[in-house]
């Protein structure tokens, strides 16, 4: 890479690693942050983005890069479980030298929970085909009052078509002069 020192020292330094490229694959499957990695480095988040999307590179190391991203779900959430274990341990009382099961304080498990929330939703949003939301039907809203009016008016249609015409003479009383219909 003409002209480009810097990335040309960051491909040293990456190959300069155990594994070269699979070890940033690895680091970030292991649920390492882009910016730790980077740090470690030396250079910024963006900087690492470039390397990865470097012409020529692009093609074989994004779709690593994203199947890296989804194994990092796994690690966020087994980091959850190991926030609760921590929790429920035992200790060494320190006045007769037992060994007694620790009773966290509840800002500790509110903590805990808080973590492992957001660490669900971002193992959702990093692998949504195994921890995405599964509930996402198609939301159906319906009006039983538009409902009724619909079948009000079929019934009126429907009556009006079925009523005979009938057809009827005039016939008229001679003695009180009313007239009647004759069927």
């Amino acid at each position: 890479m003409p002209g480009r020192p810097r990335m040309r020292q960051l491909i040293r330094d990456i190959d300069a690693k155990p594994g070269g490229e699979e070890w940033v694959m690895d680091e970030i499957a292991d649920g390492r942050t882009v910016r730790s990695i980077a740090e470690e480095l030396g250079i910024s988040r963006r900087y690492l983005y470039m390397w990865r999307d470097r012409p020529g590179h692009k093609e074989r190391l994004k779709p690593m890069w994203q199947a890296a991203v989804r194994l990092s779900a796994e690690a966020d959430l087994e980091a959850s479980i190991a926030d609760f274990d921590y929790l429920d341990r035992e200790i060494m009382d320190g006045e007769n030298g037992e060994v007694v099961r620790r009773v966290p304080a509840s800002s500790e498990v509110q903590l805990a929970t808080g973590k492992a929330k957001f660490r669900q939703w971002l193992a959702s949003r990093k692998d949504p085909e195994r921890y995405g939301d599964r509930d996402q039907g198609v939301n159906v809203n319906v009006n039983l009052g538009d409902f009724h009016l619909q079948a009000m008016e079929s019934i009126r249609a429907r009556h009006a078509l079925e009523a005979p015409i009938v057809e009827a003479e005039v016939v008229e009383d001679e003695e009180d002069g009313l007239r009647a219909l004759k069927a």
